[in-house]
């Protein structure tokens, strides 16, 4: 239990665009596979359809949002950047791969509530 709030803590701190960055990245194919990783232009494709019209419409603008959500996770010590140049490839940190199912179900918790009478 404790560490579900610590995890819940760190979440809670992330800006938003991050946590629908790291929200989309737990969700691509092979999340849990030992070797997983990812280039920047994956992510850019999945994310797509989470940000606003007027941000995805400009390229430039979308790049550099895509740059700065992906940066951001690696500052924040979510994400490891192992290659460089202009489609970087990403892997997740230790623990993030350790307890993905955790950050997955804490990410935007659905919560559900019953009448009091039913």
């Amino acid at each position: 239990m404790e560490k579900e709030q610590k995890i819940r803590e760190e979440l809670a701190g992330l800006p938003l665009k991050q946590q629908v960055g790291l929200w989309v990245i737990l969700r691509l194919d092979n999340v849990l596979s030992e070797k997983f990783s990812f280039y920047s232009s994956e992510f850019a494709d999945k994310f797509k359809k989470f940000i606003e019209e007027s941000v995805r419409s400009n390229q430039s603008v979308y790049g550099k949002l895509v740059g700065g959500v992906l940066s951001g996770l690696s500052r924040n010590r979510l994400l490891i950047k192992i290659s460089s140049g202009r489609d970087a490839r990403w892997i997740l940190e230790k623990k993030i791969k350790d307890n993905c199912e955790l950050y997955k179900q804490l990410l935007f918790e659905i919560k559900i509530y019953w009448p009091e009478e039913v």
